[in-house]
């Protein structure tokens, strides 16, 4: 017996399906209890609210309808056959047919258009997945056509049946016989439409929950299984009336257009339909008519509850009564705006979590019997959100259903990036990326600690991209070995295998790699090895089983599969691969279509794993999941977004003559939205994304939500949309001017910083630090010291190192040198250059290590530098003809201090000391440094000559006394308790335009000085100087006692040299 139970509210249909059960006094406690539901929610749903019911609840079995079937069928001895017909199947089989089409075959030559030109046969594959889609369909919507095909018969003028028809006897023939799931279950209704008995083999009662929507074969397999069992329908309805027959205005106007046309009578036009019922309800309209057509129950319950007869009455209360209802009920009276319905406009997904964060808040705060299960909050995609979810509710309990496995499991992920890393350049950034997965560095013996020391090899060692020169020409380009995996792995093992500096073997070895540092080393070599092999391998072809092969092996490879559950799922999807589709297609296919299809299995899989765990739910809006919530939030209802459009390729025959029970995503979309508003209880929350985040121009939601709020208007509710600034910490939040709130403490602070009074921020260091400052130094401290005393301070004394900001290397070789490069690589040159290297073996070093271009142009433009470098170089030749002394070691009480080091840059004529830059700050210090230290701690009063690319500055012999070697160590004591006001470089621009002053110059110098600051800082070359002025402006701090240690340093320093220019 088939019977109808009805209900608007879930809870009315599982009260009746538990009175079913309560009242069978027959029931056997052995057999299951069969379900037919639509998603694991659902299951999951039923089995929580049976126990709570039952307090026991156990042996049942929950089935999607084709599957129960199946297992109905084989209980009855039909003959089995459509798992052949299964979809991934057909797809294979397709790709194996369009192999062997004779391309003068006029019959397929819209196929072979479409594949011509298809060298690595993603074209032939992608044509199979789109049509075993559509045949796939076909078998259960269009079972009469496919019976025609066979006989030779086309159904439509479409010229596309034509082949597929071919196409599909062609499939058939290859699989060897026509049981498709159609016909099995034809096969299936025939039988039970028989006098036999079959009660016996078949369930005393299947219950039907949460369906909204079946295609019509499977509708009548439910009517010929209740001939011989009980079969109970429970069935969520928006209206307790028939409304079947209730047309939107626009689909009545266009039926009256068209009988106007024909001469036929014009409908009346439907003035008591609701207006979502008519434009939301086409998928539920179509279902009850079917159901009506052919379907006799017998019996119907009905359990409709009007929530306006037991609360108070809201907006979210009086639509759905009036959706009960099925038409508008007139109102005298306005309602008011209340927060039973909220609609948000947001700039962007993130803000919509924000924001919904804290109206969640707001209502466990305003209700203290709300938990978080009676909270669900939903979108089109949930895989959109899941990534940003655990870092806004990271102090929420909550779980996320439906999500990709590749998002869920990070091996699966992590194999995927593997495989696009295959296809790819080999960048060396990509490369790292996956080495840096803490999945896959165990593997390699490396320790996350190491990843560090392998990247700054790896950028060092001039790696930028490929992994061989023979790669490189694989991919059609020049095999030239520099900056490739292969050249800086060379480089980094004949660095660890010798201590030479020079060429070895063709081979420049890499310095400073040390014993300690063989295992990371090898670990990254053997890495490098596996990429290669897979390179190679993966660029053949192979059939299926052998892909599976393959690809498992480089699996156990590449993760550590000992006690690893995270693998199962990956090695189950390649299993499949091999076992289940390799007796199909045995032909060889090319890495391209393997790693998609691998792409696409993980892709559909979706774990309802989170659904109603006890927590706040994160999930999609899939269809058929009408499951009551007293808050249901929806979030990314973007117009274009939601409802989705459907979509038919021009050879889908589906589109040709739509039938009642056809898929429609759209329709499918729209009643989710129906279900959501009827799922609701207390609350019903929307968001979409209302405003640009780059214009703040306006967007309109999604058009249900305009559906939505058009119905609520006439309610007299005109201003429902809660617009949201841009920024968390928007004044609006805070300071109750409007209905915006916000629960983030942190954010209100952030608010109340940046509107209220903007005084002059504190100095992040203050004081001095405690205890007497030691009087022991090195040379090469006073020397880093005087290069940036501030950035002395924070490195050296505070132990804070900030590291190098902003630092990217790109993943090609180098064209253009960016100012650094080229100053690093100009002193690389000159040294060379002096040191009598040949021009070659410069030029190896530094195309080595990536900081030259490659090529002709790279030697073209490494001779005209040499030629630029060469005045430079002749100066430098010339001070130095005066014959060199070697380094001096110093080790003593000076000035009060313990002073040792060595000093260098000694000849028979004094000391000279150069760089290939324009004159800096720093180089006056280090010289002036030089100069005292020579004088007062080695006895050596000489001349200190220094060498600039623009000038030569010479401090005359015997020019430095010991009080101004004291004032320098005096600056460098005070420096090590509290940050230097010594700004070397804006000390210099002082001196330089104080200079010029004294020559008719009229700028004072100390806008010089601060210019020189806020440069610096503005550009942002000097993080410790950000760390230790941030927020203050240049002149805050550049206060008279700067002025004074500039008058110094222009008086006592800088009119002590002999300054000639050069250029």
């Amino acid at each position: 017996m088939f019977y109808l139970h009805l209900s608007n509210r879930t809870e009315n249909l599982i009260h009746q399906l538990a009175e079913v059960l309560r009242l069978d006094d027959d029931r056997d406690p052995f057999s299951p209890e069969y379900f037919l539901i639509q998603s694991q929610g659902m299951e999951r749903m039923l089995s929580q609210n049976l126990a709570q019911r039952f307090v026991s609840w156990c042996n049942y079995e929950y089935m999607l309808p084709t599957r129960f079937f199946a297992l109905m069928a084989d209980r009855l001895g039909v003959e089995s056959g459509p798992e052949e017909y299964a979809r991934d199947r057909i797809c294979w089989h397709l790709e194996n047919i369009f192999r062997d089409l004779s391309p003068e075959d006029e019959k397929f030559a819209a196929v072979g258009r479409y594949v011509s030109g298809d060298t690595n046969g993603m074209k032939r594959y992608q044509l199979a997945q789109q049509l075993a889609n559509i045949f796939d369909q076909y078998q259960i919507m269009r079972f009469a056509m496919i019976e025609g095909w066979e006989n030779g018969k086309t159904a439509t003028n479409n010229p596309a049946e034509v082949y597929q028809m071919e196409l599909w006897n062609m499939l058939r023939d290859g699989i060897g016989h026509s049981r498709h799931r159609g016909r099995f279950l034809r096969d299936f209704i025939d039988i039970l439409a028989t006098d036999a008995d079959h009660g016996s083999l078949l369930p005393r009662r299947l219950s039907v929950f949460g369906l909204h929507s079946l295609p019509p074969v499977l509708l009548n397999c439910l009517q010929a299984l209740a001939a011989h069992c009980d079969v109970h329908l429970y069935l969520l309805s928006p209206c307790e009336i028939f409304w079947g027959d209730q047309l939107s205005e626009q689909v009545q106007l266009k039926k009256n257009i068209s009988a106007l046309r024909d001469g036929k009578q014009v409908l009346e036009q439907g003035l008591t339909s609701h207006p979502l019922l008519t434009s939301l309800s086409q998928q539920g309209r179509e279902f009850q008519n079917m159901l009506l057509e052919d379907i006799l129950f017998a019996g119907e319950f009905k359990s409709f509850a009007d929530p306006l007869d037991h609360s108070k009455p809201c907006l979210l209360h009086r639509v759905q009564s009036d959706l009960l209802k099925g038409e508008l009920t007139p109102l005298s009276v306005p309602l008011a705006k209340d927060d039973s319905v909220v609609v948000v406009s947001a700039h962007s997904p993130h803000r919509e979590l924000m924001i919904l964060k804290d109206r969640i808040l707001h209502w466990l705060d305003e209700d203290p019997d709300l938990a978080l299960k009676d909270i669900v909050v939903m979108a089109p995609d949930i895989q959109e959100y899941s990534g940003m979810i655990p870092a806004v509710f990271h102090d929420i309990p909550h779980s996320i259903a439906d999500r990709n496995p590749a998002q869920s499991n990070p091996f699966l992920a992590v194999y995927l990036q593997f495989l696009s890393l295959c296809s790819s350049r080999f960048g060396w950034s990509e490369v790292l990326d996956l080495l840096g997965r803490k999945e896959v560095y165990p593997r390699f013996d490396i320790h996350e600690d190491e990843l560090e020391l392998i990247r700054h090899w790896v950028v060092s060692s001039g790696i930028r991209w490929g992994l061989s020169g023979r790669q490189k020409r694989d991919m059609g380009l020049p095999g030239k070995n520099e900056c490739t995996w292969e050249s800086g792995l060379d480089r980094l093992l004949m660095g660890y295998a010798t201590a030479e500096s020079g060429d070895v073997d063709g081979i420049l070895p890499y310095p400073d790699i040390e014993g300690g540092m063989a295992a990371a080393l090898g670990g990254l070599s053997f890495f490098c090895d596996l990429l290669e092999q897979a390179a190679q391998q993966f660029a053949g072809l192979h059939s299926l089983g052998e892909w599976a092969v393959l690809l498992s092996g480089f699996a156990d490879r590449l993760f550590v599969t000992e006690n690893n559950d995270g693998l199962v799922e990956l090695y189950g999807v390649l299993t499949d691969l091999g076992q289940e589709y390799g007796n199909v297609h045995q032909k060889g296919v090319s890495f391209e279509v393997i790693r998609s299809w691998l792409q696409g299995a993980v892709e559909e899989k979706r774990s309802s794993a989170g659904f109603l765990r006890g927590q706040l739910t994160f999930c999609s809006m899939l269809p058929m999941r009408s499951i009551p919530f007293q808050k249901v939030c929806l979030l990314g209802l973007n117009d274009t977004v939601f409802p989705k459009n459907d979509f038919h390729p021009p050879f889908d025959l589906l589109g040709e003559k739509p039938v009642p029970g056809d898929r429609s995503r759209r329709s499918d979309d729209r009643y989710q939205f129906l279900e959501a508003i009827l799922s609701a209880r207390g609350s019903l929350y929307i968001s979409y994304i209302g405003q640009s985040i780059r214009s703040n121009d306006t967007l309109p939601p999604s058009v249900v939500v305009s559906e939505l709020l058009d119905i609520l208007r006439v309610y007299g509710v005109d201003s429902l949309v809660d617009v949201h600034p841009l920024h968390g910490f928007s004044s609006t939040y805070f300071d109750g001017s409007g209905s915006l709130f916000s629960y983030n403490r942190q954010l209100m602070e952030v608010g109340s910083a940046l509107h209220g009074k903007h005084d002059t921020p504190d100095p992040w260091w203050q004081g001095r630090i405690e205890g007497e400052a030691k009087d022991v130094c090195s040379v090469a401290e006073l020397k880093s010291f005087f290069r940036n005393p501030q950035k002395y301070f924070v490195r050296d004394i505070l132990g804070i190192h900030l590291g190098q900001q902003n630092l990217s290397v790109e993943e090609h070789e180098p064209f253009v040198l960016d100012s650094l490069q080229k100053y690093l690589v100009e002193q690389d040159m000159i040294n060379g250059f002096l040191g009598s290297s040949e021009q070659r073996l410069l030029q190896q070093q530094v195309q080595a290590a990536g900081q030259w271009p490659l090529g002709t142009p790279g030697n073209i433009s490494f001779s005209e530098k040499r030629e630029e470098l060469q005045t430079f170089v002749d100066r430098v030749a010339t001070r130095k003809a005066f014959g060199s002394e070697e380094d001096r070691f110093l080790d003593g009480e000076f000035c009060g201090f313990h002073i040792s080091g060595r000093m260098s840059s000694f000849y028979s004529n004094g000391s000279f000391l150069f760089r290939y830059t324009l004159l800096k700050g720093q180089d006056v210090f280090a010289a002036w440094l030089h100069h005292c230290l020579s004088a007062i701690c080695l006895d050596d009063a000489r001349e200190t000559r220094l060498l600039a690319k623009d000038v030569e500055l010479v401090f005359p012999a015997a020019s430095a006394t010991a009080e101004d070697l004291q004032e320098l160590l005096s600056l460098f004591q005070r420096g090590q308790q509290t940050p230097s006001i010594l700004m070397v470089e804006a000390v210099f621009a002082y001196a330089v335009q104080s200079a010029k002053n004294e020559n008719g110059g009229r700028t004072a110098p100390i806008s010089r000085a601060i210019k020189s600051v806020e440069d610096s800082l503005n550009r942002g070359f000097e993080a410790e100087w950000e760390l230790l002025y941030q927020g203050r402006s240049a002149d805050s701090f550049l206060e008279q006692e700067f002025i004074d240690l500039c008058d110094w340093f222009y008086e006592s320093i800088w009119k002590r040299a002999y300054v000639s220019e050069l250029i």
